[in-house]
């Protein structure tokens, strides 16, 4: 679980030419049972608890997103707090065409991004990245870490380069890229970033034909990251000191 390593084919971390995708849903909710009459699972797990108020409040925001966005399409499993040598991974979201690594940022506004210039909002302030210069490469090397876990466990036909991965602001943001540091090609198809308005839903429908984890696999894979069964808290609406 500690030893980091390339991910597959594709380049951790690019720099060729690309667009970087802005996210924006459609609200879906799916049948109450597939075709096979087989109700499924969304079950959610946690390490320890987060050390701040933002991400223990953002990951049972998740829960709660995951259960309305997925209902009875997919089993899927939300892992909290995944403590790597490499760092927290703050979520994973495991599905069986998707393994996607989340990152809480609570920022918001305009945030300028690439994948090897530091982050920054419009008043200049760092997104920080853990130990890392940005969050990008943050992700580069959680997905890295995970996939050298997965490697271990040799189930065949996984195209561990199709590991996702997703930077979710808090508050509202708008990105725009260094034009001398854009993100590549390759790396747009893995990489994202959004804020909670259009991102939770982009983290729930992402799907890789290159992954296909039966039921039993995502629970080893549960079993495998040592962590326990997590209740989200009730979502409730918070008021302001200055609104009593």
């Amino acid at each position: 679980m500690y030893r980091a390593s390339s991910v597959g084919d594709q380049p951790a971390c690019g720099n060729g030419q690309n667009s970087f995708p802005q996210f924006v849903g459609l609200l879906y909710r799916s049948a109450t049972r597939n075709s096979g009459h087989r109700v499924m699972a969304r079950q959610f797990f946690r390490g320890r608890p987060f050390r701040n108020t933002h991400e223990n409040r953002a990951f049972d925001r998740l829960c709660h997103a995951v259960e309305l966005y997925t209902q009875n399409t997919d089993d899927v499993r939300v892992i909290g707090n995944v403590e790597y040598d490499s760092g927290q991974i703050d979520a994973l979201v495991l599905k069986s065409h998707a393994i996607t690594i989340v990152d809480f940022k609570d920022w918001g506004g305009v945030i300028t991004i690439g994948p090897n210039l530091p982050w920054v909002n419009q008043d200049g302030l760092k997104v920080k990245g853990g130990s890392y210069a940005n969050p990008f490469m943050q992700i580069c090397a959680y997905r890295a870490e995970l996939a050298s876990d997965l490697e271990t466990a040799k189930w065949p036909g996984q195209d561990y380069s199709h590991i996702s991965g997703f930077v979710l602001f808090l508050q509202n943001t708008e990105f725009q890229m260094y034009p001398h540091d854009p993100f590549s090609r390759e790396t747009g198809h893995w990489f994202s970033a959004g804020d909670w308005d259009g991102g939770i839903q982009h983290i729930c429908h992402l799907s890789s034909p290159k992954l296909d984890l039966s039921v039993a696999q995502l629970d080893e894979l549960v079993s495998l990251l040592g962590v326990k069964t997590y209740i989200p808290q009730p979502e409730g609406r918070l008021v302001p000191a200055r609104d009593l």
